[in-house]
Order: structure tokens, then sequence, then C-alpha cells
């Protein structure tokens, strides 16, 4: 309203018309009036790289990747070597970058509810349309000094069956911006020393706000890191019961997040309804507390539990449970059911390359396996039962998922060959 006032007064002065239109650009209803008006200034007046930046800060929030990309490269060529915005500028380019390879939302979800909140006071209470919904905030002995001098209380969850409480903090050093710690409530109370979850939760960028999601075992938390689409997304990490480790996190579901910033997300009850913290459609960037419901189930859907038993012929197989220094062949008889071959046609593996997770004496039961790991299970004629993940196309392949299952905390897997 203040620049309208200026430009109603000075309706030729290239600067109000510049920063009027920078400033339309931040408001929902208002950025394409915004980007209509900064591409109608450009070669009017000093249209520097500074100009160009917010131009494309405003394609990138109309998920307009392409054209975004084009005009940040612009602007880098135009930036001075100390611009502020430079180093905002080579993230966003790279977060536009990376928007391309990804699929576009298939679904979108249903606001219930909404109501605007501040930042700085909706970690306390929000009021809502129901109810208040409160949060119980860091007690003051694990805020660091740098939680402190950047004025940094951070919210509390909390997973009741293992006594543990995340938070975000800036640590003892604050390295790498906020980060997700956990601290383990003792019976008498007091709180143990807080852990920096590992790497496959936290990134050189922020992560706060998680929660806790115990149906699913799930940990959401909203991160501003390179691979979001811009901003803070909303982003998961699901806690193996089988290990205790964390599996490398992914963007929560492209339905919720967007170029703009989701600060939060806590469910209720399901995955697929909850409340969402996000400026997206805000009036000028205002924070919005919506009641969403996803319009597809998100929920997190286990691994095929293997219950055919496999008759193998293994070659130089030892009669007990220690490891084999050497891989072992095992060979398949091909003699398909003819009523299943009707039904299904056969799919030859052209690949032997698998990883081995265990030998067991009973048979174990995968779905305590980490996801996202094609698993299978093989009957040695002394009974045992070998767990193997795979089988994989080539070496880098395999290679990357035995790393996968290291970080997860199988540290005694090794390559085999063999395949179902």
């Amino acid at each position: 309203m203040q620049y309208e006032a200026l430009l109603s007064v000075e309706p030729d002065n290239i600067d109000y018309q510049y920063y009027y239109a920078v400033t339309c650009t931040a408001d929902s209803s208002l950025r394409m009036e915004g980007i209509d008006r900064l591409k109608a200034l450009e070669g009017l007046g000093s249209f520097g790289g500074e100009r160009l930046f917010f131009l494309a800060l405003a394609y990138h929030h109309s998920s307009d990747y392409l054209l975004a990309i084009k005009v940040f490269k612009r602007a880098e060529q135009s930036a001075l070597r100390k611009s502020v915005w430079l180093s905002e500028l080579k993230l966003r380019l790279a977060q536009c970058e990376a928007a391309l390879g990804n699929q576009p939302p298939s679904n979108s979800f249903t606001r219930h509810s909404s109501v605007t909140v501040s930042l700085e006071d909706f970690f306390r209470s929000i009021t809502s349309n129901d109810s208040p919904y409160r949060m119980i905030l860091l007690p003051t002995e694990l805020r660091t000094k740098y939680d402190k001098k950047n004025g940094w209380v951070s919210p509390v969850a909390f997973d009741a069956e293992t006594d543990l409480m995340y938070f975000s903090s800036y640590g003892k050093k604050g390295e790498t911006g906020l980060d997700i710690y956990s601290a383990k409530i003792l019976k008498d109370g007091s709180l143990d020393l807080p852990v920096r979850l590992p790497d496959s939760v936290n990134s050189l960028s922020d992560e706060m706000n998680p929660f806790f999601h115990a149906g699913s075992s799930t940990l959401i938390f909203a991160s501003n890191r390179q691979s979001s689409l811009g901003g803070y997304d909303i982003f998961s990490s699901v806690l193996s019961s089988f290990s205790g480790s964390y599996l490398d996190c992914s963007a929560f579901h492209s339905g919720i997040n967007s170029p703009l910033n989701e600060f939060a997300y806590y469910p209720i009850d399901d995955l697929g309804k909850g409340w969402l913290v996000s400026d997206k459609s805000g009036y000028f960037s205002q924070p919005i507390l919506s009641v969403i419901e996803l319009d597809i189930d998100v929920q997190i859907e286990p691994p095929v539990k293997v219950e055919a038993e496999i008759e193998v012929v293994v070659e130089d197989v030892l009669d007990d449970v220690a490891e084999v220094a050497e891989p072992i062949e095992l060979i398949i008889p091909n003699e398909p059911d003819p009523q299943e071959t009707q039904q299904q046609p056969v799919v030859e593996l052209s690949s032997s390359l698998s990883i081995q997770i265990g030998v067991f004496s009973n048979e174990p039961d995968v779905n305590l396996l980490p996801f996202d790991f094609n698993l299978f299970t093989l009957i040695l004629p002394n009974g045992l039962y070998k767990v193997f993940a795979g089988p994989y196309e080539n070496e880098a392949e395999r290679a990357r998922y035995k790393k996968k299952l290291i970080e997860a905390g199988f540290t005694d897997v090794f390559n085999v060959v063999a395949k179902p």
C-alpha cells in the first residue's frame, strides 16, 4: 500500500515501480501481476542482477522451474562478488534444477479449516476452530549457547514407547545449522545427554519442528536443504525396528510440499491427515495453519513377507552358522508349476549379484527388516535360513544398496552370488 501510494504521486519513478512489483511477488494472489511488472521493467533504468534475482524467485515460487533457471543464471552473471543474495541464488538454482527431474504432484489436499499464525509464538499455542493445539518447549538445560544466542526455543516431540524426546538445536558448535536431536527421559525424570541424529536425517542446512509418528515409526520434520522444492519442505525418515537406525530421509509428499515454505506437519492419527503450517497461500507470505487431508493414502506399507520355501542346491555349504569368506553360488532348479506359468510369465533374472544380510536358525520375519530393499530368503540343506537383498543389475547398484544397509545398522553384510 505504501509503494502504491508513492506510485500515485510519481507514476514514472522506475525504482518505485520495481519495489512495488517485487512486493507483489511476495503474495500468492498478486504474484503474476508482480512478474508481469518486473518483465515490463526489464531494459528500463538500472535492471541489474538483484532485480533479475527477484524475477527468477517469483518464477520459482510459481513452480515455473525452467524459466526460473534461465533468469537465475542471468542474475548470477550480473551479480557482484559480495551480493548479499548470491548464496540464496545458488541454492535456489540447484533446487530448481533438481525439481525438473521430479514427478509432478499426482494429488492435492483438502483444507478443512485454516487460520493465520505467527511464527514467533505458534510453537506455544495455536488457536484453531476446534481447540488450542498446545506444544511443549525444550527445557532450558538442553538449550546450547548457540540456541540462546539465536533466540531459538524448539518445540518438543515424544516417542512414548521408548521415552525419547525429539527437538531441534544448533548444537555445541552450530556448524551445520539447526539439527534434529534426541534425549532419553530417565526413570527418575531427568534427561540424558542429547544425541544428534545421523546424517540420514540431518544435513548441512536447517532441520526443525520434529514429530514422531508412532504408528508408522516415522520421524517427520521440516528442512530447507538443497533437495527441497524451495524454502522449507516436509521430510520424513523411518526408524527401522530391526536395527534401531533411521533410514535415508525423503520428501514427505509432493502434495504437501511447494516452492514456498512448509514449516511443520503434525499428523492426526494416520499420516494422511494432520496440521500443516505453511506460507504458500498466506496474505503476503503470512504462515497459515491448516487442517488438511491428503487425497491418497500415504501410509508406509511394509514389504511383503516371504512365505514360500525355495529349494536350493548349495555348493560348499558350511555346517555351522559361521560367515563364509568366499561368495556361495546358489543354483535354482528350473521346474516351474505349469499352472502358475500360464497365469504369470516367468521372469528370468539376468544377475546374481546380491548382498547377504544374515543367517538364522529359525525363519526370520522380513517385515522387521528395512523398507526399500528387495529381500528374499533361502533355506539351506542344514535347515538354516539365509536372508539376502537383491539381486542387482551391476556392481554399482549393489554397492549403493550395501552402503544403505550399513547406514541402517547392518554392519556384517557382504557381497554374494545368489538369487531367488
